[in-house]
């Protein structure tokens, strides 16, 4: 539950900076925050495949301690937005335009961004999920109050009051226990080394893939069946948005659950997981008869224009209903620290939808296009499913082979 509402409360938090900044700063203020908001995804995305992920499923049976090992990805998670805040100040200064601006403004609060995140996802790991949701309260509600003392009316003003809603919630999250040990860079790059790269590194390869073919296809789809169609299938996409916090939701608390399961019951963390993908897949299937049920609504509420996609709403909605029913098989695969098995069944959907999509928009027709991309997802899910079950098994056989000399020396001394 706790993961559903700091990520609800979070959502709300960018929705809200989203909504003030069209309030006060028009068109041009949204397109400035869009093109950095974009960018600062990009970062956040490489900080949960190279340290959130690793240290939400290391095993505490390694030599460095929980607490060692948050410290170091605190210090990382420093450095990455400190190179992330040069980069984006480098781009302010380029372009001194309306884009430049919105990256210099989103400069200074990277790091204090990242570091929040990090910390509320080590909250679930040590099973304070309620201290991670009280915190993005917090952070909605400093937001809020800088907001309402003045801190606004300008694209740097909002941002900034966004920026301080992260420093205050960060404030919050360490006056719990579980807090970060200090470690220096150089220690931290050490424990990364030795306990996170390869697996890091694994899934940041996963992120780059998934991004270059889901980008590809939207380019190919424009080029094939025009700006219009692709329009339409990102409207419609677009309505399924609001689910789209059901992975990290979902992801956070289920790491710890089949990282506790995985050591003692291998085969009861693969019933965890097939859990977390059958909640996530009810939460779609009822959202998606909300959507079919309210057509009228969702074609009002964005223009009737749209309404001529309504066909595409039935291939859309299984597509995000397959992509869901992989939550709890791919967090199986990272517990077991499978990042190539999970790599695959995170890009294997995005490839085989690149290749089918564009293949029928050229032959057959736009519509049956988005139908193949939403089967495309199938066959990554049942090979993940397999990916998983076979990592489990083979979990429990290597924990059954060293319980059994244990048992039999046991037998003898007896």
């Amino acid at each position: 539950m706790w993961g559903f509402v700091d990520q609800a409360l979070a959502s709300i938090t960018s929705f809200l900076l989203t909504l003030v900044v069209a309030r006060q700063a028009g068109a041009e203020g949204v397109g400035a925050l869009a093109l950095a908001w974009a960018a600062f995804l990009i970062v956040l995305g490489a900080q949960r495949a190279l340290l959130i992920e690793p240290y939400l499923t290391r095993s505490s049976s390694t030599s460095v301690t929980d607490m060692v090992a948050l410290g170091g990805s605190v210090s990382l998670s420093i450095m990455l937005g400190l190179a992330a805040a040069l980069a984006f100040g480098a781009v302010g200064r380029v372009d001194s335009g309306a884009i430049g601006a919105g990256f210099r403004t989103f400069a200074p609060w990277i790091a204090p961004l990242l570091v929040q995140h990090l910390l509320r996802a080590a909250k679930f790991r040590s099973g304070c999920g309620a201290v991670a949701a009280c915190g993005s309260a917090v952070y909605l509600a400093a937001f809020g109050i800088c907001l309402g003392a003045g801190l606004n009316g300008t694209l740097g003003r909002i941002v900034a009051a966004w920026g301080v809603g992260a420093v205050v919630s960060i404030a919050w999250l360490l006056a719990f226990r579980s807090r970060p040990k200090i470690v220096g860079v150089l220690a931290a790059i050490r424990w990364w080394k030795s306990e996170a790269m390869h697996f890091g590194g694994s899934l940041i390869i996963g992120v780059v893939l998934a991004s270059t073919f889901s980008y590809a296809l939207l380019g190919g789809l424009a080029a094939i069946a025009g700006t219009a169609a692709v329009g339409g299938y990102r409207v419609i996409e677009s309505v399924f948005s609001p689910l789209s916090l059901l992975g990290p939701a979902l992801e956070n608390p289920g790491s710890r659950a089949i990282r506790n399961a995985w050591t003692r019951q291998p085969d009861a963390a693969f019933a965890l997981g097939v859990k977390i993908s059958s909640l996530a897949v009810f939460c779609m299937v009822v959202y998606a008869l909300v959507v079919g049920f309210a057509q009228s609504f969702v074609f009002r509420l964005y223009g009737e224009g749209f309404a001529a996609y309504a066909d595409l709403i039935a291939p859309i909605a299984i597509a995000q209903t397959v992509i869901a029913a992989a939550i709890g098989f791919g967090t199986v695969l990272r517990v077991a620290r499978r990042g190539r098995d999970a790599v695959m069944l995170g890009t294997g959907g995005a490839f085989l939808a690149l290749v089918i999509g564009l293949s029928l928009a050229a032959t057959v027709g736009f519509t049956a296009a988005v139908w193949g991309i939403a089967l495309a997802y199938i066959p990554p899910l049942v090979w993940g499913v397999a990916a998983a079950r076979a990592a489990t098994r083979h979990a429990a056989l290597e924990l059954n082979t060293v319980a059994s000399p244990v048992e039999a020396g046991s037998a003898q001394s007896a």
